[in-house]
């Protein structure tokens, strides 16, 4: 077995450096990372060119390295999960900075896998609602009891003959495509143009019908808010 040869550092511009054996560079000491087995604790090769022959192995052995990291996540569940959230504790702001800094390709590719994983995206968002409503009983109660709030007071403020008027015209609609984007979708959803939450009422010409993607994704937003700006992402 070869030894690599001790090569002491060096100053230059007062600056302590050490040789790099990989690329024959002499480069300052935060270039290398650290080693138990080296004399001075720091490896003999940079950081650049470890990176370097890193990457190429894993380009030379793309398929092992893929069934690799498949079969640790799956041996290794609970480390994994440890070492995301420890991660994610030192760097909490990293999603919101990485959305904001790719917000167009990360829309466009949740928006291609849902169109490609459709009932896989259905089951998860109904199996992701069951948990939370399970894990969150205070807060369903909560959001029930505004609701009905809302909507009492909505309907406290129509007259007989409105409400006559709202429940015709919702027998009018109720085979109508979307509002927004004229599809159709099981279910179909009655929806207000103006939110209750935002001053809305339940008045006929503030109820149209809305599928559940674009329901789903308007949430408080006024109708003009939504066709202004989420509309791309609500196409079925």
């Amino acid at each position: 077995m070869k030894m690599a040869t001790k090569k002491p550092h060096k100053i230059i511009e007062d600056v302590e450096h050490k040789h790099c054996g990989k690329c024959d560079s002499w480069l300052t000491l935060e270039q290398f990372s650290y080693s138990s087995k080296a004399w001075d604790n720091l490896n003999n090769h940079c950081k650049a060119c470890k990176k370097r022959v890193k990457d190429q192995w894993y380009a030379d052995n793309a398929e092992h390295s893929r069934a690799y990291a498949v079969q640790y996540r799956v041996a290794n569940p609970d480390k994994i999960k440890s070492y995301n959230d420890s991660w994610l504790a030192a760097n909490p702001d990293y999603h919101s900075a990485r959305y904001v800094a790719n917000k167009d390709e990360i829309t466009l590719r949740n928006r291609l896998w849902v169109e490609a994983n459709e009932e896989k995206h259905l089951a998860y968002n109904r199996a992701y609602t069951r948990q939370w409503r399970k894990d969150n009983p205070s807060r369903v109660k909560l959001q029930k009891h505004t609701r009905r709030q809302r909507e009492f007071s909505a309907t406290a403020v129509l007259t007989e003959q409105e409400r006559a008027e709202t429940l015709a015209h919702l027998n009018t609609i109720a085979e109508d495509t979307c509002f927004f984007c004229d599809q159709i979708t099981d279910p179909m959803h009655v929806e207000h143009l103006t939110p209750l939450s935002r001053g809305g009422t339940n008045h006929s010409w503030n109820l149209v019908m809305s599928c559940q993607p674009c329901n789903n994704t308007k949430y408080t937003k006024t109708a003009e808010e939504f066709i202004g700006s989420d509309m791309q992402v609500c196409e079925i």
